[in-house]
């Protein structure tokens, strides 16, 4: 998780080990830069991928829910980050953060009033 200084907020990002990788995801396809970051991949692996499209519209709020839904395709489907990536269509962020947002209340159900979703489905 970590704070762009010039914008308000926090963007949660996922890692996933598996030696000797680290999978590294984030909804605005940007790679690790954070010191902090950077020398866990060191200290611990010898190399990291990441995810190489964006998903995440600029003006919402799903990238913990684009992360929950890495790390469950990681874990239960055993796809790499780059597999289960293929289902989405080329299409605008925002369309695919509608997809992940439907998809997380279907799943998890969370109370509305800890949604922060901004998004307008189409």
């Amino acid at each position: 998780m970590y704070s762009y200084i010039l914008l308000p907020g926090t963007h949660l990002v996922c890692l996933y080990v598996v030696p000797p990788i680290v999978e590294y995801f984030d909804s605005y396809v940007l790679k690790p830069f954070l010191p902090e970051m950077l020398n866990f991949i060191d200290r611990h692996q010898s190399r990291a991928v990441w995810n190489p499209f964006d998903y995440q519209a600029l003006n919402t709020t799903v990238c913990g829910q684009y992360c929950v839904y890495s790390l469950l395709q990681r874990l239960k489907r055993k796809k790499t980050v780059q597999e289960w990536m293929l289902p989405f269509p080329p299409s605008p962020p925002l369309h695919q953060d509608c997809y992940i947002a439907r998809w997380f209340l279907k799943k998890f159900h969370p109370p509305s009033h800890h949604y922060g979703q901004k998004c307008q489905c189409f």
